[in-house]
């Protein structure tokens, strides 16, 4: 059984409040009926039992908040082998000990039991309230102290789920954050249409990556590539099979370069490359198959489902061979390209600084062909498609 300050082991009086419950454990018919009607006075349900067997039943299904308990009793166990078993049943009644045979040893076994008060008969009525009214008063303040202890639990266990309630919910946000804080990184470095790097994202990198090639003596390649024609595409097909046009034109740019290159859209129909440490000839063989890739696929557009072709014109530049300054590489990339617009489009160009003691010139390979040809740079022509 639970403790007798606990309050789902008792019942409420008629009135709502607790009730007090005393038990009687005492032979003499006399002072056992003195006893209750004393207590039954104040308030108390008092129940009387002659022998410690029926008292240690009752006490299987009634909380008891004081026992009176005499030590001589009818039957074999006596009132502390009562005691006893009350404390072994972990029962917190407060005992009051009652004897006409006082002694030292049952003085001390009574302490031991943690009896709260051990009396002599014939027993003084008031000496015997007071006692009651001081055990009484202990059993309040366990009781007292029993709901504070609940009410303490029950608010750390309040607390401990608002703590955990918070924590979620901080945990939730944080998730929240980290993904729009990835989803606005992603905004502020891509291209809202293909996926691809944007500008703002390209030139930083190609300043670190020419700034390292720089640094250990290797090389970086820059391939700008423009839509050819691009205005007409639009113009015949429409807006919406020209966005379709861009994005696809994407994804053979991503499958013909490398997982560590950096693939941009520049702005409109214009893209650029950063072939990390890859020379002259890897980056054009680079470019060559971007251009082949574009050449042979396949673009929506036609009303007939057939679909279409589009090409592109890419120019190729080298640093820090070409330029040490990243802005100038891409300038010479720029020039490359509008070199291979002019020679015809659908092709490759590359920049050579002093070839032949010229101030600069592109080398053309021809469409489907590695053979190189060269023209002047030039002025750099308007952007005509």
């Amino acid at each position: 059984m639970g403790s007798l300050g606990s309050g789902s082991q008792r019942e409420p009086d008629g009135h709502g409040s607790i009730a007090w419950r005393m038990a009687v454990v005492e032979d003499e018919a006399v002072l056992a009926d003195r006893a209750r009607e004393l207590f039954s006075a104040r308030g108390w349900q008092v129940e009387a039992f002659a022998d410690a067997e029926s008292a240690l039943a009752a006490f299987e299904h009634t909380a008891f908040d004081i026992a009176l308990l005499d030590i001589h009793l009818a039957g074999k166990a006596s009132g502390l082998d009562l005691l006893f078993e009350i404390r072994d049943r972990g029962h917190e009644t407060e005992a009051i000990i009652l004897t006409g045979q006082a002694s030292l040893e049952s003085a001390v076994q009574a302490l031991s039991l943690r009896a709260f008060a051990y009396l002599t008969k014939p027993v003084d009525e008031d000496q015997l309230d007071l006692e009651v009214a001081k055990a009484q008063e202990m059993v309040r303040l366990r009781r007292e102290n029993g709901f504070l202890m609940r009410r303490l639990m029950e608010h750390e266990r309040e607390l401990e789920s608002r703590v955990e309630e918070a924590t979620r919910k901080l945990a939730e946000a944080n998730r929240r954050l980290a993904a729009a804080n990835l989803e606005l990184s992603a905004e502020a470095s891509h291209d809202g249409l293909t996926g691809l790097h944007n500008y703002r994202h390209f030139m930083p990198r190609l300043r670190a990556e020419l700034a390292r090639a720089i640094r250990h003596g290797s090389e970086v390649g820059v391939i700008m590539l423009d839509v050819d024609h691009f205005k007409d595409y639009n113009d015949t097909y429409g807006h919406l099979s020209g966005n379709h046009a861009l994005v696809q034109l994407a994804e053979l740019i991503r499958d013909e370069t490398r997982a560590h290159d950096v693939a941009a859209r520049i702005g409109g129909e214009e893209f650029a490359v950063l072939m990390i440490e890859c020379d002259r000839d890897r980056t054009v063989t680079s470019a060559q198959r971007i251009r082949h890739a574009v050449e042979t696929a396949t673009f929506p557009g036609r009303r007939d489902g057939k679909g279409c072709t589009v090409t592109v014109s890419l120019g190729v530049a080298i640093g820090p061979t070409d330029a040490r300054d990243p802005d100038r590489l891409l300038s010479q990339a720029d020039e490359a390209l509008y070199a291979a617009k002019r020679a015809g489009r659908n092709r490759v160009a590359y920049w050579v600084d002093g070839v032949e003691g010229e101030e600069g010139s592109a080398v053309l390979p021809g469409p489907g062909s590695m053979k190189a040809v060269s023209i002047p740079l030039g002025r750099r022509a308007g952007r005509d498609g």
